[in-house]
């Protein structure tokens, strides 16, 4: 065990879960099947069993399920100004079930759908789920969250209220691409390290990255961004054991699946009965390169230049 998020709660054997958060980037008829396969495999080989999809449209989250049948989807709402992109959570069915799921709006009417802050130009959303593995009829929750624009702040004291209020003791993750980076207020504030409009987060987060690699350094989560900031995230609740956390960089000859590196933690629940557990998502991860089994096909994969290959920082969205 790589270290434990605080105090665990109670004694019992706990629930282990593997998550992920993958920003696959908004893709396109013409340039998607050059990367797709690299991007089923990452899902193969490192078996997330759940995962926060951000800038997904809906023909790429239909080849993920065609191709990676064993997950079932969350789907997420489509309203408002949203570049026709979802963010979806993906879990396995035969672990687990769906017992309730939902869509809120980072606005000032989080209920309406398709509403966003005057100060957002997208329509930014969370999705939602009460998962319930049905070997054990434990419950948790996943949140997973495309973040971003100049409202980051109110989004994610929104976010913390949200989650505090899920109503339940149980357990949950919150993964997503938050763009903003480790130092920054809206971070500091799900972390329990600052307060906004002086209140303090009613239920500080833990970077899991950070209780595996305390002192990494290079950890920046856009591919050919090393050295710049860590925008993806995978939070869990204090208490929660981490086994491992990965920013993962697996590509086929230099070539990736998306213009972010995924982000996976694998980790120890503790719930103290049945109950219900929250998954979130936020980030991309681990160092691995594996053998690509598919046909590739190079054409016309890079000519949007900083996508795929290491080079220039992609713009924030």
């Amino acid at each position: 065990m790589m270290g434990v998020a605080g105090d665990v709660p109670s004694k019992d054997e706990g629930l282990l879960l593997r998550a992920m958060t993958f920003n696959i980037l908004h893709g396109s008829i013409d340039e998607w099947p050059d990367r797709r396969d690299i991007l089923f495999d990452v899902l193969e080989n490192h078996a997330p069993d759940v995962v926060g999809l951000q800038e997904a449209m809906r023909f790429q989250i239909d080849d993920i399920l065609a191709a990676r049948p064993e997950f079932g989807e969350v789907a997420s709402s489509n309203a408002g100004r949203t570049n026709d992109e979802y963010v979806p959570i993906l879990y396995r069915t035969e672990r687990f079930r769906l017992e309730e799921s939902a869509t809120f709006w980072f606005s000032l009417t989080p209920d309406v759908p398709g509403s966003r802050h005057p100060d957002n130009y997208w329509a930014r959303r969370c999705t939602w789920a009460k998962l319930v593995e049905k070997e054990s009829d434990r419950a948790f929750f996943v949140y997973n969250v495309h973040l971003g624009g100049g409202a980051i702040e109110h989004n994610v004291q929104l976010l913390a209220q949200r989650v505090h209020d899920r109503g339940t003791q149980d357990p949950f993750v919150v993964v997503g691409d938050f763009n903003a980076a480790e130092d920054s207020n809206a971070i500091r504030y799900l972390k329990g390290e600052i307060s906004l409009e002086g209140e303090m987060s009613p239920v500080p987060l833990v970077d899991t990255f950070r209780v595996a690699h305390p002192d990494a350094v290079d950890v920046g989560t856009c591919v050919g961004c090393d050295d710049g900031p860590k925008i993806d995230y995978v939070f869990v609740l204090p208490g929660t054991e981490v086994i491992d956390a990965r920013i993962l960089k697996d590509n086929l000859d230099g070539i990736y699946p998306s213009d972010h590196y995924p982000v996976d933690y694998v980790g120890i629940f503790h719930v103290p009965e049945p109950s219900s557990l929250l998954l979130a998502a936020m980030g991309s991860g681990a160092m691995l390169v594996y053998r690509h089994r598919g046909v590739f096909r190079r054409r016309g994969v890079f000519r949007r230049p900083g996508v795929f290959r290491r080079g220039t920082c992609p713009p924030a969205r």
